[in-house]
């Protein structure tokens, strides 16, 4: 019966030494398979435009994840004009001093930031198609807070909400890294 058990394969190379017990071991592994997979040997499909177009999934996702950009400098611009129309300083005076303007543009940068910590939480939580849905109503809820600002503060508070939507949807990108 003792000779039907069989030794493990590192019973004869291996030594004691000092109540240690050592292997000496050596696998041999051909470097070129290893190589195919690194993550940037991994094909995740065509490269470039090819990849962008080939597939209106990729194209709908690089769109979207362009809208977060698009909607940030777009805001930019149309607050730079803003603060410097004499009709928005007769509803709202403190955008005529320096802070009070800074202030306000500056809030859309904070909503921004505070998106971006709080997005990827959100994906993980209830699945990015979700919470880029969520975001798209945060952003619109601010929107609306801006349009219909009656005061400073709501114009502030308007615009650093819209910064959530917008610092979420630019923090999207493309889950193909050939397309990033």
């Amino acid at each position: 019966m003792a000779d039907q058990i069989k030794s493990s394969p590192y019973d004869e190379k291996s030594s004691t030494q000092d109540g240690r017990v050592t292997h000496e071991e050596h696998i041999d592994v051909a470097s070129d398979h290893i190589d195919n997979y690194l993550p940037e040997n991994v094909s995740y499909g065509p490269r470039g435009m090819r990849g962008l177009v080939g597939s209106s999934l990729v194209t709908g996702a690089a769109f979207l994840a362009s809208l977060g950009g698009f909607s940030f400098g777009y805001d930019q611009g149309v607050i730079s004009i803003i603060n410097v129309m004499p009709q928005f300083h007769q509803v709202f005076p403190k955008t005529e001093t320096a802070f009070g303007k800074s202030f306000m543009t500056a809030m859309l940068q904070f909503g921004c930031f505070l998106g971006c910590w709080f997005f990827p939480w959100l994906a993980d939580t209830i699945s990015r198609k979700w919470a880029l849905t969520i975001v798209v109503v945060i952003f619109n809820i601010g929107a609306i807070i801006q349009t219909a600002a009656q005061s400073y503060g709501a114009l502030v508070a308007g615009r650093t909400i819209t910064g959530l939507g917008v610092g979420t949807l630019a923090l999207v990108r493309s889950p193909n890294p050939n397309l990033r």
